[in-house]
């Protein structure tokens, strides 16, 4: 597997939830001073005014978000991001099962489960 050179953190749960977590955590990285690298899925609505952002393809299609994860995340390092804030998978079967493996197994421990 892959681990890219920023901290990465996986955000899972509901996607409304996902998205609010994103948001708060990349602007407070962003008062920091970091540069945030954000890995999204197709329609989600986060932005980093100083930083990078990579679309990895629809939630509910595991294969083009397979597909697109390993270049999205070596890009994001070659973009000398400081942190990288994921949209996590939250499938436990199939391919979806695999991709969680890989997000989680890249983040080192850095999952944080969203929720009302």
């Amino acid at each position: 597997h892959y681990s890219p050179r920023a901290p990465l953190t996986v955000y899972e749960g509901d996607a409304v939830h996902v998205i609010g977590a994103l948001r708060a955590a990349a602007a407070a990285a962003e008062l920091d001073g970091r540069r945030v690298g954000l890995l999204l899925m197709d329609g989600d609505r986060v932005s980093a005014a100083k930083g990078e952002v990579r679309v990895l393809g629809p939630l509910g299609n595991p294969e083009a978000v397979a597909a697109n994860l390993y270049a999205a995340l070596r890009e994001l390092d070659a973009a000398g991001v400081d942190v990288i804030l994921a949209h996590g998978v939250s499938d436990t079967r199939g391919l979806g099962a695999a991709l969680r493996d890989r997000l989680r197994r890249a983040a080192a421990g850095r999952v944080v489960q969203c929720s009302a």
